[in-house]
């Protein structure tokens, strides 16, 4: 059994009861000697045996027909997610990565209820590098026990038919690290889809590109991931393929790359995306960014998207729902970072209309590299969309934080993504009193965390660092607490001013 199940696992089982309060005594904690056995706890020998990748893809196809016919059977999502616990002790049945610019929540798409899909999204669905985060949060589900990895694209594709235009038009690549990697991706994507076809015409090309791309990502993962590679040799794991055509609602299940078999036999590839300073010139933006003194009407905005936020939160805290099925908002107004296991969608914890959020989300909502797919998604969607506002949302309880405590304590090894939340872990530990309860330790690991990812946005990335600094964005921390449905915003990062100044 997987070393991640049996640490999730007995996390898990350390978790308070859902009637615990903030006023209770410590009675109801447990100190740290106390980790091995508590009463009440799964025995992770009984959590029930991952759903078979067959099954799986009978379930999500049942829920795409579903939803395609407005038959939904998760038609009291927003109830469930407000008022009811999912059973933690079984694991999610799929991992579906899909794309920011996708209006529509995936799990809204397989007419899903909480708990049952692992949501991961960034800008084109993919996988940019071996040490990528997407990387790391596929390998933290299949480590959980997830049988199937579906990689889905959509049609209208923005970031995609953005790529196709650039590669006609002969754009230079932006010299800026994490976008210019993305870029650098579709743009192979998108060569090989209009050598395909044989074609010039950008919405061809960009619709086989979509195609292409879904193959690209799945085929990537065999490349870069031993994990995955290991789990796909060994028949416990399923790499597909699908696309979602917003105009049917339909998704198009295409199966596993042809290249499959012969990838398996390929040494491991640990590629790394080409960051050196680029001699060309940056070329125009996606969007219409203007650089030089801040405009009152820019400042204001992030202050008016922040507002739509908590209101929104306000309103599904209270289960009044705003009657918007005949609204669509056009352009985002906020880009959001979530947890891949939060098991909410973000529309419905923030109760917004499709396109008024930018959504990313990876396992333990964190930015692993500086010229990772969460980076390069940031800044693709403050170009192309002029978003004012960044929030990075963590959640309590988080299974990918509980992981990473219960190595730190246990002193366990913490390859992949639960090295990159290891520092939050370690953190809270310092922080803390000593003999505090685990609950205690991976809430306050998470909030740390927040704070980690943040500082990692502005540090890191050289556009989203100027545009702070100009006052044209703002990155602000949450957490959503799934026991209340309350987002509790934490504000700016404390040292955000040294930050920018260094």
């Amino acid at each position: 059994m997987s070393w991640l199940l049996k640490l999730v696992g007995k996390s898990q089982g350390l978790q308070k009861d859902p009637e615990y309060s903030e006023s209770d005594t410590g009675s109801e904690c447990l100190a740290e000697g106390d980790l091995d056995r508590t009463e009440g706890s799964p025995d992770v020998d009984s959590i029930e045996e991952p759903m078979p990748p067959e099954d799986v893809l009978r379930l999500l196809k049942a829920g795409n027909d579903r939803f395609v016919r407005g038959a939904s059977l998760a038609v009291r999502r927003n109830d469930v997610v407000r008022r009811e616990r999912s059973d933690l002790d079984q694991p999610p049945h799929a991992a579906i990565v899909g794309c920011s610019d996708c209006q529509c929540a995936l799990e809204t798409i397989f007419d899903s209820l909480p708990g049952d899909i692992f949501a991961f999204k960034n800008v084109g669905n993919t996988c940019i590098h071996a040490n990528d985060s997407m990387a790391a949060s596929l390998e933290f589900c299949t480590d959980w026990g997830c049988r199937l990895i579906l990689v889905l694209g959509h049609m209208p594709c923005v970031a995609l038919q953005d790529a196709t235009k650039a590669f006609f038009e002969k754009t230079p690549n932006h010299a800026d690290r994490a976008l210019k990697s993305l870029l650098h991706d579709l743009r192979g994507v998108v060569e090989e889809a209009a050598a395909e076809l044989g074609s010039t015409k950008v919405e061809e090309v960009t619709r086989q590109a979509v195609r292409v791309n879904v193959f690209h990502t799945v085929e990537m993962l065999l490349r870069m991931s031993p994990g995955i590679r290991q789990s796909v040799r060994n028949g416990q794991l399923e790499l597909q393929a699908a696309v979602y055509d917003a105009q049917t609602r339909q998704v198009e299940f295409l199966g596993r790359s042809k290249k499959q078999e012969e990838l398996l036999l390929e040494e491991l590839s640990d590629w790394e995306p080409d960051l050196s300073p680029s001699t060309a010139s940056p070329g125009p933006c996606c969007g219409s960014h203007h650089h030089g003194e801040p405009t009152v009407g820019l400042a204001c905005a992030a202050e008016i998207s922040l507002a739509k936020l908590k209101e929104g939160n306000r309103r599904f805290i209270g289960g009044a729902i705003w009657n918007k099925a005949m609204e669509r908002c056009t352009t985002p107004h906020s880009a959001v970072l979530a947890c891949g296991d939060v098991q909410a969608p973000m529309d419905v914890i923030f109760d917004a209309m499709p396109g008024e959020m930018f959504v990313m989300r990876n396992a333990g909502n964190t930015c692993t590299h500086s010229a990772g797919s969460i980076m390069s998604s940031f800044e693709f969607c403050v170009e192309k969309f002029n978003i004012p506002l960044i929030l990075i949302l963590g959640h309590t309880p988080c299974a990918a934080m509980a992981g990473a405590v219960r190595a730190h304590l246990t002193e366990s090894e913490q390859p992949g993504l639960l090295e990159s939340l290891a520092a939050a872990a370690a953190q809270a530990e310092q922080q803390l009193e000593e003999g505090v309860c685990t609950s205690d330790l991976c809430a306050h690991a998470v909030r740390l965390n927040v704070f980690h990812t943040m500082e990692m946005v502005l540090a890191q990335s050289q556009l989203l660092q100027l545009l702070a600094r100009e006052g044209r964005l703002d990155v602000q921390g949450g957490i959503y607490h799934k026991d209340t449905g309350v987002v509790e915003f934490l504000g700016r990062l404390p040292h955000q001013d040294q930050v920018l100044a260094d």
